[in-house]
């Protein structure tokens, strides 16, 4: 389901950049083929005042372009076509030349390119025979872009039209290049998006699967943790029916229920547990250590186990929310006693570093893998199935206690490291801003 949908958000995302990209780079290229054909029609205005101004001192000489004009006469007059070479144009427009109608119908040519006969007598075809003002035209493997002008604006009133001629190869060769470049980078472009898209939403759907993953185990687990007692109730409610003393049968069923509704409890508190309000007072933390420890006495006595305090005399002021900070510690102290053996000790220790106050709760114990402790505070996570079956607890305490502490913005760690007589030191921190 998660990857048809990443699969969707690609396609989508996808098609956005690229309609994107497509777009800024039309109007990129737009912008530059209007800017060339600006230019050109720029330069196809400016021609004619040129060829005016300097028409005066054309000397005549046949052009190179007049083959058959060999006789060294002045001027070239053959098929009514007169092409003149030595007209002084400015440089930007020696790719150009000037075709004139004149009004007994023959024609000159103004040019210092080396065309042949055929490309002015098409060009003047072309050009004179056309509807439209303007166009364009291929000759001698050339592109071509000329405007026709009215009577009169050549060389006064002898002419009845002329045309001029603009070579535009280089401009065409421009727009290709810029074609051509736009549209490989474009493709690279979505190619890299394309990927990247594909590595961000592969990362991206990660913890959105393992969140649906722990969903899935935690709606699994909390199934089995509320079958256990339901069942357990049904068989002692089928047992005590038969019964002739039903009171340790009846017994029985209250203990599982309790247990039970510790469990829902529990669950209720981690559902509602980021719309609980946190209550931010000053309070002196070593004492509140010492009061929260020595509710446990009693536990205490009963499991033969000892208790250490430290850092305890010294007041330690913090400002947070003093109920749920003891809550988090119970569940620590509780789970240390549990899992420590008779005759063991449970070490409790209060410091500050820097800005924050640290509660450390060492317990001596079996020692926890390093794949467990990244887990130990998942919810119904128990490092040792078999160990933990018979401790009472469902694995919802220290997810407890790490939601506490996200709730309190501080932190909670775990750490376990081998002892000299085969067991384990396991100490377990709280971190919070003082």
């Amino acid at each position: 389901m998660l990857k048809k949908l990443r699969n969707k958000l690609l396609i989508v995302n996808l098609i956005s950049l690229t309609l994107v990209i497509a777009i800024a780079f039309s109007v990129i290229y737009i912008s530059a083929y209007n800017r060339y054909q600006r230019e050109t029609d720029a330069q196809l205005g400016d021609i004619p005042p040129s060829v005016l101004e300097n028409a005066f001192l054309a000397d005549q000489q046949p052009s190179p372009a007049d083959p058959e004009n060999e006789n060294g006469e002045n001027g070239g007059n053959n098929d009514d076509l007169m092409i003149s070479g030595s007209m002084n144009l400015p440089v930007d427009y020696t790719k150009s030349f000037v075709l004139n109608l004149e009004r007994d119908g023959s024609l000159s040519v103004f040019s210092q390119l080396e065309l042949e006969r055929d490309d002015y007598i098409k060009a003047a075809e072309t050009a004179f025979n056309g509807d439209a003002g303007t166009g364009g035209i291929e000759l001698a493997g050339h592109k071509w872009k000329y405007r026709v002008s009215g009577p009169g604006n050549m060389l006064g009133e002898n002419y009845a039209s002329a045309v001029v001629f603009l070579d535009v190869s280089d401009d065409q060769r421009s727009l290709r290049a810029i074609l051509v470049s736009l549209i490989v980078i474009g493709l690279a472009a979505i190619g890299v998006i394309l990927f990247v898209s594909l590595l961000t939403a592969n990362r991206a759907i990660v913890p959105i699967e393992e969140s649906i993953r722990k969903q899935r185990q935690f709606v699994a687990d909390a199934s089995h943790e509320l079958k256990t007692p339901l069942a357990i109730i049904g068989a002692n409610t089928e047992a005590a029916r038969g019964a002739p003393d039903p009171e340790w049968w009846l017994t029985c069923i209250e203990e599982e229920s309790e247990r039970m509704n510790k469990l829902i409890e529990s669950l209720l508190y981690l559902a509602k547990a980021q719309d609980t309000q946190m209550e931010h007072l000053p309070f002196d933390l070593a004492k509140a250590v010492t009061e929260e420890t020595s509710r446990i006495d009693a536990v205490l006595f009963e499991k033969g186990v000892a208790m250490e305090l430290f850092g305890t005399e010294t007041e330690l002021l913090v400002k947070s929310d003093k109920e749920r900070l003891m809550q988090a510690l119970l569940v620590l102290l509780d789970n240390a006693v549990k899992y420590t053996k008779r005759g063991g000790t449970v070490t409790v220790r209060v410091s500050s570093l820097r800005n924050n106050a640290q509660i450390a709760v060492e317990n001596s114990g079996a020692f926890i893998e390093h794949s467990d402790l990244a887990r130990v505070f998942d919810r119904f996570y128990r490092a040792d199935k078999s160990r933990n079956s018979g401790t009472g607890g469902h694995g919802l305490g220290l997810a407890i206690a790490k939601e506490v502490m996200e709730q309190l913005g501080g932190d909670i760690k775990a750490e376990s490291k081998r002892s000299a007589d085969g067991g384990a030191r396991n100490t377990f921190t709280i971190t919070v801003p003082m």
